[in-house]
């Protein structure tokens, strides 16, 4: 069978939402990018079909290749990306005729000039590619990231596969040693034929390490900081032929060949700060003066009128970047402790109050500005409460106190932070990377 011919066993292109975690992975993650391949041409606000450098800009001659990149090898069609090599001499801008077409995509620049805006460059992610490889002599189909800057080094191949060896992957970063002189440290892992399948190849670039993935497990990692990027990078697919590595193309190498993808995806991942209350009670206007304490449950409802309030300290999130916060909360086991009608959270107007003495009758007043609502509660249940984020944003580094009530009478018993049964908690969706150095996403 042709190496560009569908495989009658092989799954479909993935179905599969863009905003879903990567294979493999669990916790919170941020899409930061993703090209699904659903159009009907190539993306020219992503893509580039070129690497950047002048005339020359569409081969790489440091490595000896035999093709010359056209945007019409290009292809976008039924959900998927084809990067299709042709044994089609042409006669280049460089003055050299190559034996072969191909094609490629880059999100980097399609100028030498850095002013000039990138397509898509970040700083930290995990990178994925869904994807099959051709099989032939000569055929070098690659996914890989390089510096934005446009120096040449740190180089991370999340994948290159010789059409010769179809069953192997090649994990590589390139760096340079402390003398300057090229360096680079990796891995080779065999595994099933590429060609015959989907699979997807994936980085986890971090500050302190670089982690391979080859369909969801890990096959390689590297975790000397010092050789690893600690600026922007943007991204490269190619299907390049010939050159030092594989050797050129031999009677048995197939044209038309396609590196074909379905899709190519960025994410960070989300790190979660769960903060305890540091203090909680309720007030009860049928009993204005009482001070209800520590109690292990909290109310609210509105006949007769009962208001829950929850202090967090918010200090340790000082100087991280917030990107998502919900109150998470749990219903008791009494059978009466659902509701099934709203009830609000909100703000406190004032943050001096004591749990051991806040009576309803000097309870601090509400900003009656609502941060989330929960409707339709059942008992012995735990709901998280999305909150509006920039009305919380200003209490980062301090103390915020959160205000549950409700008009209508349908009550709704929770659980305290005295409770030994799923006490409430604020939990922060923190955006573990953004901090330590710009993170750049061009338009």
């Amino acid at each position: 069978m042709s190496p560009t011919e569908q495989p009658t066993s092989a799954p479909a292109p993935s179905s599969a939402p863009a905003s879903s975690a990567p294979e493999g992975q669990s916790g919170t993650w941020m899409l930061l990018f993703a090209d699904e391949f659903d159009g009907a041409a190539l993306d020219s606000s992503r893509w580039v079909t070129c690497y950047w450098w002048d005339t020359g800009g569409c081969t790489n001659k440091g490595n000896q290749e035999l093709e010359w990149y056209q945007p019409e090898n290009v292809i976008v069609g039924d959900g998927m990306l084809t990067l299709r090599a042709l044994d089609k001499p042409i006669a280049a801008p460089d003055g050299e005729t190559y034996p072969y077409t191909s094609g490629m995509v880059t999100s980097g620049r399609v100028v030498a000039d850095t002013a000039t805006p990138a397509r898509f460059v970040f700083q930290y992610g995990y990178v994925e590619m869904r994807a099959r490889v051709p099989r032939g002599k000569g055929l070098w189909p690659a996914f890989w990231l390089l510096p934005a800057n446009h120096s040449s080094k740190p180089e991370i191949d999340v994948m290159e596969i010789l059409g010769s060896d179809p069953s192997t992957v090649h994990m590589t970063i390139h760096y340079l040693d402390e003398n300057g002189g090229r360096d680079n440290s990796g891995e080779s892992w065999t595994g099933p034929d590429f060609s015959e399948g989907w699979h997807t190849f994936a980085v986890d670039w971090r500050p302190d390490a670089v982690i391979w993935y080859v369909d969801g497990v890990e096959r390689y990692r590297y975790t000397d900081a010092q050789h690893i990027s600690h600026t922007p990078m943007y991204l490269l697919a190619n299907l390049a032929v010939g050159g030092d590595w594989p050797g050129s193309p031999d009677a048995g190498t197939p044209f038309p060949s396609d590196f074909v993808v379905d899709y190519i995806r960025v994410w960070r991942q989300a790190l979660e700060l769960a903060l305890a209350p540091t203090a909680d009670t309720y007030v009860d206007s049928s009993a204005p003066a009482s001070n209800m304490g520590a109690g292990s449950v909290l109310y609210s409802d509105n006949n007769p009128v009962k208001v829950s309030y929850l202090t967090f300290d918010l200090s340790s999130a000082t100087g991280l970047a917030i990107t998502g916060a919900r109150l998470r909360v749990s219903t008791t086991s009494d059978p009466s402790a659902g509701a099934g009608s709203t009830h609000y959270v909100q703000l406190a107007g004032d943050l001096a109050w004591d749990e051991k003495s806040l009576t309803y009758a000097n309870r601090p007043n509400m900003t009656l500005t609502e941060l989330g609502a929960l409707t339709n509660a059942a008992s012995n249940s735990t709901y998280d409460i999305p909150l509006n984020l920039s009305l919380l944003q200003p209490y980062a580094g301090g103390q915020v106190t959160l205000v549950i009530d409700t008009p209508s009478e349908d009550g709704l018993y929770l659980y305290s932070r005295e409770s030994d049964n799923h006490p409430p908690r604020l939990i922060l969706t923190i955006d573990c990377c953004r901090g330590l150095l710009p993170v750049v996403l061009s338009p």
